[in-house]
């Protein structure tokens, strides 16, 4: 079945010629006959799918061979698109991540910054608690930008946080 497939993308199996080194498969799966065609991703052998038949004693005609081959492809086309769709799906949450995080520290920038405040005080307000806000200005940050780069610059503003979110812990 691989090798055929592999080969022309097609098997066809009627009724009373199952090929000797399929009949132990169609037997335990009571297949009288099948079409099995490839499905390929970017023009690559993805798997394939069978039309079984284990009550019709079938001989395939062309027409009907073309018209499920026709269904492989369309099934081809939905495994390429899903694909697609993930990998946007992905570039689309790195961009975003580029977009509204600090590259070398991860921390939130302003927009995002600022949409985590303001939920953070609704979300208080709805429990009917105190909201915290805590702005520290990190004097010489600049000249450890200037000296380090920017990475070690930003693992000291991620340093920093990582305290004060932990002193916010415990009080």
């Amino acid at each position: 079945i691989y090798v055929a497939l592999q080969d022309t993308g097609v098997l066809l199996v009627d009724d009373g010629e199952i090929p000797e080194n399929c009949k132990e498969e169609f037997e335990a799966e009571g297949l009288l006959s099948s079409a099995i065609f490839a499905v390929y991703q970017y023009g690559d052998h993805y798997g394939f799918v069978c039309f079984d038949d284990c009550v019709i004693e079938r001989r395939w005609d062309a027409d009907t061979a073309q018209f499920l081959k026709v269904i492989a492809n369309l099934l081809s086309n939905v495994v390429m698109n899903l694909q697609s769709a993930q990998y946007a799906a992905g570039y689309e949450n790195k961009i975003r991540s580029l977009a509204f995080r600090d590259y070398a520290t991860g921390l939130p920038n302003q927009y995002p910054y600022e949409s985590d405040l303001s939920d953070a005080v609704i979300e208080a307000q709805t429990a009917g608690v105190l909201a915290h806000a805590v702005s520290i200005c990190l004097d010489g940050l600049d000249a450890i930008r200037n000296v380090h780069g920017m990475i070690k610059a930003g693992l000291v503003v991620k340093a920093v946080a990582d305290e004060v979110g932990k002193m916010l812990e415990e009080m």
